[in-house]
């Protein structure tokens, strides 16, 4: 696919990616060519956004592991 966006390519810079986009599209022939580039990055853009959120809920889960076994633990020794 011409000119598609690399996840890393987006996420490295939001600048320079800013800047490829434009020049890519200037470039692009035609008008479903620049709608692609631009579809292209906002994917890109999502499925970084998406990578964030999900490591943020792994933490997230770690963390309500980790309170409920130590809560329960607590409940037993209360109960004892």
């Amino acid at each position: 696919m011409p000119g598609k966006f690399d996840k890393s390519e987006v996420v490295a810079n939001d600048a320079k990616a800013e800047a490829a986009l434009k020049s890519k599209i200037d470039a692009a022939d035609d008008e479903d060519e620049a709608d692609f580039l631009k579809l292209s990055h906002e994917i890109a853009l999502l499925e970084a956004d998406l990578d964030k959120v999900n490591e943020r809920k792994k933490n997230i889960q770690l963390i309500n592991d980790q309170v409920g076994g130590w809560t329960r633990r607590v409940g037993e020794k209360l109960t004892e």
